[in-house]
């Protein structure tokens, strides 16, 4: 029986030993795949919060247009309204008084003004201010004419910085097929 005793104690010890092995050698493996995964998963939680950082800002700043557009027709529209006096006052005496009054009302909107309506209402208040003087000095026509397309381009320029986008061919579409479906 000692043989037999012998024999299974070694079969015994053969197999703890090949586990033991594969199991510090599974152990050893997980280890060093947590070790290289580590720095892997440290850079993907970077970049998540680098785009979620990006993403807040942009909702901010989305957020604060958003606040700012009613405000911003309001204002487009009141320069037009000027610009329409400025245009009416020029060739009369208060056209002086007109173009001081739509420069001080420029002064308190002007950050409401897209780029070009806000050059262009500044261009036709100087050209207001010295229309008069140009046709009083008997100016070339071309220099009067020029300082007149200055007062214009004005209006021109706050009817493009509010122009909404027409409807897109499928957006008709859509819209006249809810009008037959409601008919």
């Amino acid at each position: 029986m000692d043989g037999i005793s012998a024999a299974i104690g070694a079969a015994i010890g053969a197999f703890v030993g090949a586990y033991l092995r594969s199991y510090l050698s599974t152990k050893g493996a997980n280890l060093a795949t947590r070790e290289d995964i580590q720095p892997i998963t440290e850079i993907v939680e970077s970049v998540k919060t680098q785009n979620a950082i990006l993403i807040e800002a942009t909702k901010l700043k989305n957020q604060l247009r958003m606040a700012a557009v009613d405000k911003r027709l309001e204002v487009h529209q009141q320069a037009f309204i000027w610009w329409r006096q400025m245009f009416e006052a020029l060739h009369t005496e208060a056209a002086e008084k007109t173009a001081f009054e739509s420069q001080q009302w420029y002064v308190q909107n002007c950050l409401y003004l897209e780029q070009s309506a806000r050059v262009a209402f500044l261009e036709a208040a100087g050209a207001l201010r010295s229309h008069h003087a140009l046709l009083e000095c008997r100016t070339e026509a071309d220099a009067v004419q020029k300082n007149f397309d200055r007062l214009m381009r004005g209006g021109e320029a706050i009817l493009q910085a509010v122009a909404l986008p027409g409807f897109t061919d499928q957006e008709r579409q859509e819209l006249n097929t809810r009008e037959a479906a409601h008919a």
